[in-house]
């Protein structure tokens, strides 16, 4: 049955949307669950929010006379893309270039960044999202690989940003019902909670 209370739509967390730490960090399992001190926030990110892609890949085999005989589903990948908007903040440029290519003065800010094709290291990400009616989300990406895919544009007026999108990859620590791995899970809090 159709029922509008299962439509919604979701804003950021009010302490910060996206948390990074590094792979081994333990993981929250509900979505109030206090995140150990590891996890960083990485600010704001542009008003498009984010996009979970999730949605596999398949090839056809046709049979003699054209039709379609068979569909096989080849990939799966579980990608999440946002657009980081603080330039400046040291933890969104270690999770861009990694934290050996990255260096800050003593109070914190960033002072180098150096782009060269070392492996960016996997990390934990947590995003936590405000839902109507007072309910909350919070998805969990326990192995999380990110990647520039985007220009950094340098305009006149416009803010510097990150264009990243995160593969998740699957993990023993987030598993389905069948005891399997998965590449994220999305825990949700009760209406009013």
């Amino acid at each position: 049955m159709s029922d509008t209370k299962n439509v919604t739509a979701s804003k950021p967390g009010i302490s910060g949307a996206i948390r990074m730490a590094p792979i081994g960090t333990a993981l929250p399992k509900t979505v109030d669950e206090e995140l150990d001190q590891a996890y960083v926030t990485l600010g704001y990110i542009s008003e498009d929010g984010y996009a979970n892609g999730n949605s596999g890949d398949s090839s056809s085999v046709k049979g003699w006379g054209g039709q379609t005989i068979f569909e096989g589903e080849t990939s799966k990948p579980d990608t999440f893309k946002m657009k980081y908007m603080e330039y400046l903040n040291p933890d969104v440029c270690k999770m861009v270039y990694g934290d050996e290519n990255v260096d800050t003065y003593e109070d914190g800010s960033l002072k180098e960044i150096h782009a060269n094709n070392a492996e960016v290291e996997p990390r934990v990400f947590v995003i936590d999202e405000r839902l109507k009616d007072g309910r909350k989300a919070r998805t969990v990406i326990p192995d999380g690989k990110p990647k520039l895919t985007e220009d950094i544009t340098h305009k006149d007026g416009d803010p510097i940003g990150y264009g990243v999108e995160i593969s998740a990859m699957p993990s023993e620590l987030v598993k389905n019902k069948n005891g399997l791995p998965d590449t994220h899970a999305t825990y949700f809090s009760r209406k009013g909670e």
